[in-house]
């Protein structure tokens, strides 16, 4: 069983992310209609849950959106998202803990929470084809070979690929990228990860930004993969189009303008506010230019990134 510790705030942040993407009118209504759905349960916390929440009838969802003053479809939508992940979450976590979770076991879930509020066809597909993907990679799916299971070589060496430090920071131009055992990377480049604005240390699985450390897991696998196209563009002084941030980071080609604004941000405060100084949108907003700072980036050398395990690094 993975740990329970901050799965309520993870579960939100995946509703919202799968709301965000393809329900995106309701993203700003999506607190109020978290918090009527939680209102309709005996706890506050998904930990606290010892059954199945009682969450399958849709005149519930009605009455609770009706004290919200929205009814639409849309809002519907919104809440039957809502109600089958917390509900597959509740499910998963109260299966034998002897018992690993697969993939099939979160795509049944979420179908079987799905079918029990009456989600619409077009909710389904959303739950089945994106939802379970994300929630299995949360829960530390037993087979899902996501971000968090990287192909590890037996030779151990790593990757670094980092900026070349000068007495002016913001002067840096070279990038330096070398193949080095992991007691070599924690005496030359650990040791000194805040000297770097931005340290992302994959065999570690953190990142440290402006001196302050978070867990990888703490970035959505969306912000994960947004993060992997700024590491790329930072590499070559380049850019981050529009085109690659729906493509390879939301995975939605068809996403809008203010969702690509959206991840972006959410990304900027994980990463305290990093890429404001680093991100520029360019003319017609088809791209953001990318500035060259201090960073180091340490991942498994021969294996995919764990940022973008699906993406050539």
């Amino acid at each position: 069983m993975p740990p329970t510790n901050n799965i309520n705030e993870t579960t939100r942040d995946l509703c919202r992310g799968l709301i965000e993407r393809h329900i995106p009118d309701e993203t700003k209504m999506f607190k109020p209609i978290w918090d009527a759905f939680w209102q309709m349960l005996p706890s506050h916390r998904i930990e606290s849950l010892r059954e199945l929440p009682a969450w399958d009838d849709g005149d519930q969802c009605v009455r609770a959106l009706s004290a919200l003053g929205d009814t639409s479809q849309q809002a519907m939508d919104a809440l039957y998202v809502i109600g089958s992940v917390v509900g597959a979450v509740v499910t998963l976590l109260n299966q034998d803990p002897s018992t690993l979770i697969e993939t099939a076991d979160v795509d049944g879930a979420l179908r079987h929470h799905a079918g029990q509020l009456g989600a619409p066809e077009h909710v389904r597909r959303i739950l089945e084809t994106f939802g379970t993907p994300l929630l299995a990679d949360q829960l530390a799916a037993a087979d899902w070979h996501g971000s968090e299971s990287p192909n590890v070589p037996a030779t151990g060496l790593l990757k670094i690929e980092c900026s070349e430090l000068t007495w002016n920071r913001r002067s840096c131009t070279a990038t330096v990228t070398k193949t080095q055992t992991s007691e070599e990377v924690d005496e030359l480049f650990r040791q000194r990860e805040t000297e770097f604005d931005l340290f992302v240390d994959e065999p570690e699985s953190t990142v440290c930004v402006l001196g302050t450390k978070l867990e990888l897991s703490a970035l959505q696998p969306r912000e994960r993969r947004f993060l992997f196209l700024v590491l790329q563009a930072l590499r070559r002084i380049g850019v981050v189009t529009h085109f690659q941030i729906k493509r390879d980071a939301l995975q939605d080609t068809e996403a809008s303008p203010e969702s690509i604004r959206n991840a972006k941000s959410a990304l900027n405060k994980k990463l305290s506010g990093l890429l404001s100084d680093v991100m520029t949108a360019q003319k017609y907003e088809s791209s953001y230019a990318v500035t060259r700072l201090p960073y180091c980036w340490v991942r498994f050398d021969g294996t995919p990134s764990k940022l973008a395990p699906d993406l050539p690094a």
